[in-house]
């Protein structure tokens, strides 16, 4: 399902009649340096201002993807504290090339955010990278996808998905003539690979309605074990039979064994945070960008005190970033961008631009769906009564680790880049300079040469 997608980086998603301060960038989407050197009065070329870091559009619709890594900004903590650890055994293997790649561009990333990298030509560097390694096109895309298939996998890697964890129980049976088929009568816990690390929420009125809907309410689900049980004996029957089935022939083996049944999705007790998905089109129905849901500031949920989720206990979580989503659902025109909540304020970020900080107050006119298309997409809670990050003590050694991660970026370190790289134009100029200096001696004796021979033959034709 194809929920939105990403805009053209031009167009500012804060109308001009917005109150809140602009601060003082010029960039380029893609590399180039800032016309302005200052940013309120403070150098930006560097490290550690209270500034938010902005990502530049370095595809031009690459909003989606980094709208859904700003969404990790309550958790850069505990991925730094991670900075070691790099296990594959609870990743998809179809994920492992491209979650190495993705691995050192992301950490730098997440650096970046821990440390308000204010560098426009490293954080382009850096996204350029990141984007690279992930293998995808210059298109648009989903945040939510990007989010479930590019970030997820990398948060197992480090250790660290059980911040964003949801617990669910699943059940499905199958009728009495149906039991030959094993895994039709049993409750099945779905691979971890699978989970999307977000629960998906309908648009009601409020965000609290939605998730009281959704979360500890049964709905239907069938299990994606399901499908691949189905997959895998229709494979076996074409080996077998040396040549294609027939969809008829497909449909009747899967009818065997892909069944509907109940899902029941809670939160786990230690979970932290909590990411939503607010679905907005169903089955080509796009009503849903139309009709307005107020995101609370705070929510109430049922958190899970056991494995199967009956003993329950509530807990309040606080609104702490939000994707916004405006368009059509039409790739060529829409677009992502974040409300993300700092120490200062609430930041809107979008692309390369930086507005704010405000309160989440003065942002409602995008929290409550009330600009013209536009609307809530993505929403992260946290727990008010966990701590978001971890314990002051690792200050000194996460601020050290986020320094290491990004000393290629730093002043000296790009300042010698940038003297390397302006020998290595000297070079090619002066080079050039000799190769075209060559050349014109060359041609002038050819020149000379040919002057010579006319007015020899001149002379001769004369006598």
């Amino acid at each position: 399902e194809r929920i939105a997608r990403p805009a053209d980086a031009s167009e500012s998603a804060v109308p001009s009649s917005t109150s809140a301060p602009v601060l003082n960038r010029t960039v380029r989407l893609v590399g180039g340096s800032r016309d302005d050197s200052v940013v309120n009065g403070r150098p930006i070329f560097g490290l550690g201002t209270d500034s938010p870091i902005t990502c530049p559009n370095v595809t031009g619709l690459s909003c989606f993807a980094s709208s859904a890594l700003l969404l990790l900004r309550p958790a850069v903590s505990y991925i730094l504290r991670n900075v070691d650890v790099f296990e594959l055994d609870e990743v998809h293997e179809k994920f492992h090339e491209r979650v190495n790649a993705m691995h050192e561009p992301f950490m730098e990333f997440v650096a970046a955010m821990y440390e308000n990298l204010q560098n426009e030509d490293a954080m382009t560097s850096i996204l350029n990278k990141l984007y690279e390694a992930s293998g995808l096109e210059a298109t648009s895309d989903d945040a939510a996808v990007f989010w479930h298939l590019f970030i997820m996998p990398l948060l197992r890697a480090k250790k660290v998905s059980h911040l964003f964890d949801q617990a669910a129980t699943h059940i499905w049976t199958g009728n009495e003539s149906e039991g030959q088929f094993g895994l039709l009568n049993e409750n099945i816990t779905p691979n971890a690979s699978h989970h999307s690390g977000f629960i998906k929420v309908e648009v009601h009125d409020t965000m609290q309605e939605a998730v009281s809907t959704a979360v500890c309410a049964e709905r239907e689900y069938t299990p994606r074990e399901l499908y691949d049980i189905a997959e895998n004996k229709i494979n076996e029957a074409e080996r077998s039979g040396k040549n294609k089935l027939s969809d008829e022939q497909k449909a009747n083996i899967k009818g065997q064994y892909i069944r509907k049944g109940t899902e029941r999705v809670y939160l786990r007790e230690q979970t932290p945070f909590i990411l939503f998905n607010i679905s907005r089109v169903q089955n080509g129905d796009s009503t849903g960008l139309d009709r307005r849901m107020v995101l609370d500031q705070e929510i109430t949920m049922n958190v899970a005190l056991d494995d199967d989720g009956n003993s329950t206990v509530e807990r309040n979580f606080k609104l702490a970033s939000v994707v916004l989503y405006r368009g059509r659902n039409n790739r060529a025109s829409d677009h992502y961008f974040v409300l993300n909540e700092y120490e200062t304020g609430v930041y809107m970020q979008d692309d390369a631009r930086l507005f704010g900080p405000k309160s989440w107050d003065d942002w409602k006119e995008f929290t409550s769906d009330k600009v013209v298309d536009t609307c809530s997409y993505m929403a992260l809670y946290v727990r008010k009564s966990s701590e978001s990050c971890p314990v002051e003590e690792d200050g000194p050694a996460l601020k050290e680790t986020a320094s290491k991660l990004l000393s290629k970026y730093t002043t000296d370190s790009m300042a010698d880049r940038l003297q390397q790289a302006s020998k290595r134009i000297r070079r090619v100029r002066k080079k050039k300079f000799n190769v075209n200096r060559s050349s014109i001696d060359r041609r002038t004796e050819n020149a000379r040469s040919n002057l010579r021979r006319t007015q020899e033959q001149i002379e001769q034709s004369n006598a």
